[in-house]
C-alpha cells in the first residue's frame, strides 16, 4: 500500500538498540538512536537500476556505456523493433545524468523484505529474544539483476541479526507491536561500501557480483508500519533516493508493504 504521510520515528516506543555490543560481535558498539523519517522507509524501495548503477559507481566505472547496458533491459527488450530507437534515444542521456550525480555512499540503498518473526518470553533462565527467518537459507543477501548483470546486495553483519536479544524493555514494546501471524518487514537503509565487477562470487551455485553494504538502519515492522524493534548507527544512515522514478518497479525477489 502506499503510504503519504508519517512522523519522525523516535522515543521510546520506537528506540534503536544501543548496547549491540554485548550482543552483536561483529556489530559497531557505536550504534546509537537514530531518527529516521517513516515516510522514508516506506516510500520507493532500491530498484534493480539503482542497485546496478551504485553497483558500477562502486566498482569505479567512470562513464558506462550506457547505449550497450540499456540494450540488456528487460524493458528495452520488451519494445516493439520501430519503438526501440527512440527508446534508446531518450535513455542514454537520462542515465548518463543519473550517474553523474549519483553517489551511492550518501544516497544509499532502501531494501524491504518479508520475513517470518517470533517472539521467546523470558522464562528466568533465558532472556527473551525475536529470532528473524529470512526467505533463504544460508548466507543473507539480496539478489538484483540490471542489464544481465547479477548482483549480490550483502549488508555486512545481517547475520548477527537473526536472534535478537531483547531488555526489558524492549521485550514490552515487542509484544505490543508484533502481529498475530509471524509475518513482519524488514527494513534496511544501507550504505555501499565496495563493489568488483571482476572477480564474482558463486551464491546460490550461481555467479553474482558482489555490492557489500554497511548498515545504517535495520527494522522490523507490522502490517500498520509500526515498529517493532530496530538498530542504527549514525554515521551509516543515508539520505535516500530522490524524486524516485515510480514507473520502475522493484525486484519481484523482494517483498514489502
Amino acid at each position: 500500500m502506499k503510504i503519504n504521510s508519517f512522523p519522525t520515528i523516535k522515543a521510546v516506543a520506537t528506540f534503536l538498540l544501543i548496547s549491540a555490543g554485548s550482543i552483536f560481535c561483529s556489530i559497531s558498539s557505536n550504534a546509537e538512536v537514530v531518527e529516521i523519517e517513516k515516510e522514508r522507509l516506506f516510500g520507493f524501495p532500491s530498484t534493480d537500476e539503482d542497485v546496478g548503477l551504485s553497483f558500477l559507481k562502486m566498482a569505479g566505472l567512470e562513464t558506462p556505456e550506457f547505449d550497450k547496458i540499456i540494450v540488456r533491459t528487460e524493458k528495452y527488450k520488451a519494445l516493439m523493433p520501430f519503438e526501440k530507437q527512440a527508446f534508446l534515444k531518450e535513455e542514454v542521456p537520462r542515465l548518463y545524468n543519473k550517474y553523474m550525480a549519483l553517489d551511492p555512499k550518501r544516497e544509499g540503498l532502501l531494501i524491504r523484505v518479508s520475513v517470518k518473526l517470533f517472539f521467546a518470553n523470558a522464562n528466568g533462565v533465558a532472556p527473551a529474544k525475536l529470532q528473524v527467518f529470512f526467505p533463504a537459507e544460508g548466507m543473507i543477501y539480496f539478489p538484483y539483476m540490471y542489464a544481465g548483470i547479477p548482483i549480490a546486495v550483502i549488508p555486512n553483519g545481517i547475520e548477527n541479526f537473526t536472534e535478537i536479544i531483547l531488555t526489558e524493555e524492549e521485550a514490552t514494546i515487542a509484544m505490543s507491536t508484533m502481529d498475530q501471524t509471524p509475518e513482519a518487514t524488514l527494513v534496511l537503509d544501507l550504505k555501499p561500501i565496495s563493489a568488483d565487477a571482476k572477480k564474482p562470487m558463486i551464491l546460490d551455485g550461481e555467479k553474482q557480483f558482489p555490492l557489500l553494504c554497511e548498515i545504517g538502519y535495520i527494522g522490523l515492522h507490522n502490517s500498520g508500519t509500526d515498529q517493532i524493534w530496530a538498530w542504527g548507527t549514525q554515521g551509516n544512515m543515508t539520505e535516500g533516493r530522490k524524486d524516485p522514478l515510480i514507473e520502475i518497479l522493484k525486484p519481484q525477489t523482494m517483498g514489502s508493504f
